[in-house]
């Protein structure tokens, strides 16, 4: 219960040291997991140059901003995907990295 004088950013900052102080174990696991991110580009085909140039200079700016420390201490993983230059495969691609592979 809120007692009186106890604005929003009050409570919300006690809520938040209270769940600190019992802690989140799934937090807490995931503190030094890796960020995924998914990328589904074009690696076959007539315009595979395209997807694979994309995916090396993605490939470059996540082993720099890695090496740089990644994101709060937690490195970065790319997973490339072919689409193959179909609308539809690239959307079966995405649904299965978000479901299968854990992409944030």
């Amino acid at each position: 219960m809120i007692r009186a004088g106890l604005d929003r950013r009050q409570f919300a900052l006690g809520a938040a040291s209270a769940a600190a102080i019992t802690g989140f174990p799934a937090v807490l696991r995931a503190q030094n997991a890796p960020v995924k991110l998914g990328m589904p580009t074009i690696l076959s085909g007539r315009v595979a140059q395209l997807g694979i140039s994309a995916s090396n200079a993605a490939r470059l700016s996540i082993d720099a901003f890695n090496a740089a420390g990644g994101l709060d201490g937690r490195p970065v993983e790319l997973l490339l995907r072919d689409s193959k230059a179909r609308p539809d495969e690239a959307a079966r691609v995405v649904r299965d990295l978000i479901n299968s592979e854990g992409v944030d």
